[in-house]
């Protein structure tokens, strides 16, 4: 019985010790669940956090997104109207290249113009001057009575010397005439009152000079 005692009471003692053992190890146990708990509840509590601010980062890039989208829309719509404009401005600009062709065209033409009118204004101005010139002698001759009158007499005395001289050269044709019938006769020709019939080989005639 006493061996039985001593057997019973090392097997409640073990009991105890196993149970002791079992309770501080469920304890340990427990400790360490509840601190795992702990971190996974600040780790929950960080994930919602962190969830949360990727739902305001998403709201944000959605927001953005949007306005990106509207601001594409509209630089698509300035796009087009930028190339319709630069389409205009090339229409534009090759109308005003044709033009500023033609324009030096005539330029051109115009510059040989002005060259020909240059030339001709220089021919006419020289011309001016000599007529200016022909009209100041002319005036200074006539203008002069005393030239004038010397033309005047000079155009007379030629006028009395040619007179002159056609009356001497009338005398010595006479003359010759006379010696030359005297030498020839009537040569056949009929004699009235005292003259010839036939015509004088040589007339000669008389005209006053004009003033």
């Amino acid at each position: 019985m006493k061996h039985l005692k001593i057997i019973f009471i090392a097997f409640l003692i073990g009991i105890t010790i196993f149970t002791v053992y079992m309770y501080i190890a469920s304890l340990q146990e427990k400790y360490d669940m509840l601190t795992t708990l702990e971190k996974i509840k600040v780790e929950v509590v960080s994930l919602k956090n962190e969830n949360q601010n990727l739902l305001v980062s998403l709201g944000n890039e959605k927001t953005l997104n949007n306005s990106l989208t509207a601001e594409n829309a509209g630089l698509k719509e300035e796009l087009l109207a930028g190339e319709e404009k630069l389409n205009k401005l090339g229409e534009e600009f090759q109308s005003a290249l044709k033009n500023i062709e033609e324009l030096n065209n005539e330029v051109v033409a115009l510059k040989a113009e002005n060259v020909s009118l240059a030339n001709q204004k220089e021919i006419m101005t020289l011309q001016v001057a000599q007529v200016a010139q022909e009209k100041k002698d002319l005036e200074e001759k006539m203008d002069s009575v005393v030239e004038l009158k010397k033309m005047i007499r000079n155009l007379k005395k030629h006028v009395r010397k040619t007179t002159k001289e056609v009356k001497t050269l009338v005398k010595i044709e006479k003359v010759k005439a006379a010696q030359l019938r005297e030498m020839l006769g009537n040569n056949g020709y009929i004699i009235r009152d005292g003259k010839p019939t036939f015509s004088p080989r040589i007339k000669i005639q008389v005209e006053p000079i004009s003033q």
